[in-house]
């Protein structure tokens, strides 16, 4: 099983797949949406294999949705 893993962070946000030796990493921020985060993936993914998605988020994951900041809380999704 091949997967993705992709990292968003404050700053950029990084990708890596099974069988990949070099992460690749587009810029992020506070006011990235949704809809630009999956485009710059699938733009940086091209031509990679994979079967399933792992995602990294610097926030909670509360129930039926997200904080928009991890100070919030004092504690990271894992």
């Amino acid at each position: 099983m091949n997967v993705l893993v992709i990292d968003v962070g404050g700053t950029h946000v990084k990708i890596l797949a099974t069988g990949q030796n070099d992460k690749r990493e587009f810029a992020s921020g506070p006011k990235m949406t949704a809809e630009q985060m999956v485009s710059g993936v699938r733009k940086l993914a091209d031509g990679w294999t994979y079967d399933v998605v792992s995602i990294g988020y610097p926030g909670p994951v509360l129930p039926q949705s997200t904080s928009r900041r991890s100070e919030e809380s004092g504690t990271r999704a894992g």
